[in-house]
């Protein structure tokens, strides 16, 4: 069956809206030190330096806790955003997609509903638990509306996508592999050694006009490396 290969890439979205969604730590609480801590309790120099020290620690901790949960922003559909999704055809044939985020979606149900009327397949690496529903809640965000048939028995994706990860893994339950790690196994080549990689797609991408031909390069040899996998296993 004909199959189209596709692969998303994502980047955290605005920090004015992405600050909505983070929980400020507790503030720091000295009463709190002093009464756990007797060092800290007479007011000498070492007791008061022994307080700064636990202050400097606790706002570091904050300051690391905002940079963890920034860095994991692109991950999840409430704080990131689609900055690309690229497609490669059964003849090799790239195209990608990074318009505004609303018209790469309605290129991608477009694409969908095509390959569906066709009988085709959309398939890709681990599509059915990050890059289909990332597309289902960012469509719903922007209010575009998407087929109601998607989940079979209110559960399973429909048969128009095919996860290569999953067939890769036998559909063994809880099973993940990564696209790399599949790679090296059955092509003996994946993704390493490039300068753009997952984390820092949107770095680049976000980047001047060389940093973005950078991380859509990255993003067409993931295409090209899923592709290969593709026609291995299919």
């Amino acid at each position: 069956m004909k199959t189209t290969i596709f692969d998303i890439e994502t980047g955290a979205i605005a920090d004015n809206e992405l600050n909505r969604f983070f929980k400020e730590p507790d503030a720091f609480d000295e009463e709190a030190i002093k009464r756990e801590f007797a060092t800290a309790r007479d007011g000498s120099p070492k007791a008061i330096e022994f307080i700064n020290k636990k202050r400097s620690d606790h706002e570091a901790k904050a300051e690391q806790a905002y940079l963890d949960f920034k860095a994991k922003a692109a991950l999840r559909p409430e704080t990131g955003q689609i900055l690309a999704i690229g497609y490669i055809s059964e003849d090799n044939d790239v195209e990608i997609s990074h318009a505004s985020e609303d018209l790469i979606l309605l290129d991608f149900w477009s694409r969908f509903q095509r390959a569906e009327k066709a009988g085709q397949f959309l398939a890709g690496w681990n599509i059915a638990d990050f890059d289909v529903p990332f597309i289902i809640r960012r469509s719903w965000k922007h209010r575009i509306k998407i087929p109601r048939y998607l989940f079979e028995n209110n559960r399973y994706l429909t048969t128009t996508f095919l996860d290569l990860m999953k067939l890769y893994s036998c559909h063994v339950y809880g099973e993940r592999t990564s696209l790399d790690s599949a790679g090296l196994h059955l092509l003996h080549k994946g993704k390493r050694d490039q300068a753009v990689t997952g984390a820092t797609f949107a770095k680049f991408f976000n980047g001047t006009e060389a940093d973005r031909a950078l991380a859509l390069k990255y993003l067409e040899n993931d295409l090209l490396l899923t592709k290969e996998i593709h026609d291995t296993l299919c």
